[in-house]
Parts: structure tokens; C-alpha cells; sequence
């Protein structure tokens, strides 16, 4: 006769075995109604190191993360009476990832609402973003707030592509027709597309170099090779002596209307994915 002991332990072999096999049996129709993974089902599954794209698990190489844009510095400045001019220095901390449009607001005590505007930015750029002629009077406390932004991912683009030179860059106080000083200059497009639209920027600076004056203007159609003349003007006395200009020129490389030829040829300049 069987001992107490004994049957315990079938007992405990024979419950063993049913699990192991209600194990194996539902792990199957587990994997029969689960799909494999794929490079292509919108889901990080797998060897995966983001949605379907890491090297391990096959797929292509993930795309690094795209950061926001950096504001470096801001600074409201009194234009006139119950008038004032904005401008700030932002970075893309992105190599590969550029904005064709990156809307902003500006807001500042004393002001009933928002300024909203937009900027476009390269990757790997600094670039001044410069909103003239804002109406309000005692404002302070400006803070500039990037609200969306349409990133873009650049192929075999290069610094060499697009090549703005400035090439002069004079101040001169007029003090005369309404007009108190200005800067006048040219700018040499190096590169080898017809430009159908330049943005200018230009910010006086004093002695400390601080921010005393900023003006924006554009050229409209900058061919290959060529220069083209601006002109920013201020219509009273700036709150300062200028010691330094600074003068800046981009343009919009995600806009395929803004490059009108090359070598004579349409042109598409940017590869985007």
C-alpha cells in the first residue's frame, strides 16, 4: 500500500506536468495571434531601439532626437514714445533638423496681448529673430515663447550651399527728413542660386557692447554672384553712441520657390524626409 508520501509526491508531478503543458500550449496561440515584429508596424517591438528603426533589429538607423530651439538672449528696447522693438538671439541645437516655420509669441507686463509672429531656422544655426514696432507703453518683463515648430530633416546640406556676404555695413547719423541715422550696405550672394528673397537684420551696439537698436528690411530677388543694396533707418535719437554694427542675412532654404535657378536650370535645393 502507498504510503502518505508517496501519493503527495505524484500529486505534485502529475500538477507539474498540466502546467508545463498549459504553458507550452497557450505560449503557442500566444505567438500564432502575435504578430512578429516588423520595421514597418509603428511600434517599438522587438530589438527595436526606437519605432521600428535600430540597427540590432534590422531596421534603419534611428534618427537622433530633434531638441527645441535655444533662446540665448532677449531684450525689448524703447523705439519712441509708447513704441518698442524687440529682438532675441536663438540657437538649433539640431545638425540635421531644420524649422520651415517656428511660431513664437512675445509677451511683457503692461502688454494686453500677445505679439504672434514666426521664423524659419537651418540646422545648427544662431540667428537674431527681430519683431519691430510693437505698440504699448511701460512695458517690462518681455519673455519670448516658441509655441510650435514644423521640423524638417535635411540631406546633403552644407555650409558651402548658401553663402550671404556682407559686404559693407555704414552707419550714418542724417538727422535730417525724418530720418536721425541709418545703415546702408550691400550684400554679395556667393552661392551659386538665384535668391528670390533675402531677410536683413541689423543691430547697433555701444562701447559695452550692449544692444541699442535693431531694424530689419529685405532684398527681393538676389541673383547668383551679385549684390544687391539695403538700407535700415531709425527716425529718432537712439539711446546711445554706437560703436559696433552687426548686420545679418539668411534666407528661407526650406522654401523650393525661394531658389529660382541654378546654372540656368529649375532647381529643387533641399532633399526633405
Amino acid at each position: 500500500m502507498e504510503s502518505m508520501d508517496s501519493r503527495r509526491t505524484k500529486q505534485l508531478i502529475i500538477s507539474a506536468i498540466f502546467l508545463l503543458v498549459f504553458t507550452v500550449i497557450g505560449y503557442g496561440i500566444y505567438s500564432f495571434v502575435t504578430p512578429n515584429p516588423t520595421c514597418f508596424d509603428g511600434v517599438k517591438n522587438g530589438k527595436e531601439e526606437g519605432v521600428d528603426c535600430g540597427t540590432i533589429a534590422g531596421c534603419a538607423v534611428c534618427s537622433p532626437e530633434v531638441l527645441p530651439v535655444s533662446i540665448q538672449w532677449q531684450k525689448l528696447l524703447s523705439s519712441g514714445t509708447s513704441e518698442y522693438d524687440f529682438v532675441a538671439l536663438v540657437n538649433n541645437p539640431n545638425t540635421i533638423y531644420g524649422a520651415s516655420r517656428i511660431d513664437y509669441e512675445i509677451s511683457a507686463t503692461g502688454m494686453t496681448q500677445p505679439i504672434k509672429s514666426f521664423f524659419y531656422i537651418a540646422p545648427g544655426q544662431t540667428k537674431y529673430v527681430i519683431h519691430p514696432s510693437i505698440k504699448g507703453g511701460g512695458l517690462t518683463d518681455v519673455n519670448l515663447k516658441i509655441t510650435q515648430a514644423d521640423w524638417l530633416g535635411i540631406k546633403n546640406l552644407s555650409s558651402e550651399n548658401i553663402n550671404l556676404e556682407i559686404k559693407k555695413k555704414d552707419y550714418t547719423i542724417i538727422n535730417s527728413g525724418g530720418i536721425y541715422s541709418q545703415v546702408e550696405g550691400t550684400v554679395l550672394n556667393n552661392s551659386n542660386f538665384d535668391l528670390s528673397k533675402v531677410d536683413i537684420g541689423v543691430l547697433l551696439f555701444d562701447e559695452d557692447d550692449n544692444v541699442i537698436a535693431v531694424g530689419r528690411t529685405n532684398i527681393l530677388t538676389l541673383p547668383s554672384n551679385n549684390e544687391r543694396y539695403y538700407k535700415v533707418f531709425w527716425p529718432t535719437q537712439l539711446d546711445g553712441d554706437v560703436s559696433k554694427v552687426d548686420v545679418e542675412a539668411t534666407t528661407n532654404i526650406f522654401d523650393n520657390y525661394n531658389f529660382l535657378k541654378i546654372h540656368g536650370t529649375e532647381e529643387q535645393f533641399q532633399k526633405l524626409y
